[in-house]
């Protein structure tokens, strides 16, 4: 694939990838919420729109990414290095950024970095594709962010899925955060939130 046949990236990088931080901030600091982002982007091969944004917006050299095999092609690799200029690595356990589908989660909160005790930083954020944000297995939240409880039901994620979420948010401070996306929206799940339900 030349340059020329990528996908467009952002037309005004430094405003456009502004707009999508402060959505996404909005998004990690109230759990749960799906916050549509302010723009769109065209996105390559596998990847949605709000997976593209969050990469425009969050990735550059310093930060490795994984792709997860359903997920990667030569036309996502391309158009990363090419607009985002991120190091693509091949093992998860070396990245600071996932890109993967929900049924990944699982061997995914098994394998990403957690970070260490002296710096809890150092740990990995997935962003998982789904069809949709509602739909599936609910869970209620607690934690940061929310006032009381609230409801969260991404399509595609297992029990497995939402175990191993749990299994990690019981890690904290250590752990993964996790950014879901589908279409042009985004809701997060920061290590921090508690995950209750489900249990019959």
């Amino acid at each position: 694939m030349t340059v020329m046949e990528l996908s467009p990236g952002f037309a005004d990088p430094v405003r456009e990838s502004a707009l999508a931080f402060r959505a996404m901030l909005d998004a990690m600091s109230n759990p749960g919420r799906v916050v549509e982002l302010p723009i769109l982007a065209s996105p390559p091969d596998r990847f949605s729109s709000a997976a593209t944004v969050v990469a425009l917006s969050l990735l550059d050299a310093d930060t490795p990414v994984w792709i997860d095999p359903e997920l990667r092609s030569e036309a996502v690799e391309s158009y990363l290095r090419f607009h985002a200029g991120c190091p693509i690595v091949e093992r998860a356990d070396q990245c600071r950024f996932a890109f993967l589908t929900a049924s990944g989660v699982p061997l995914a909160t098994e394998t990403l970095p957690i970070g260490t005790p002296e710096y809890p930083d150092r740990s990995a954020t997935a962003v998982v594709l789904c069809n949709s944000l509602a739909g599936g297995e609910v869970r209620t939240l607690r934690g940061p962010g929310i006032a009381n409880r609230t409801d969260f039901a991404p399509t595609g994620l297992s029990t497995d899925g939402w175990q191993a979420l749990s299994r990690n948010a019981a890690l904290f401070p250590l752990g993964i955060d996790t950014i879901f996306v589908s279409g042009n929206a985004v809701a997060a799940l920061p290590r921090s939130t508690r995950i209750s339900g489900g249990e019959g």
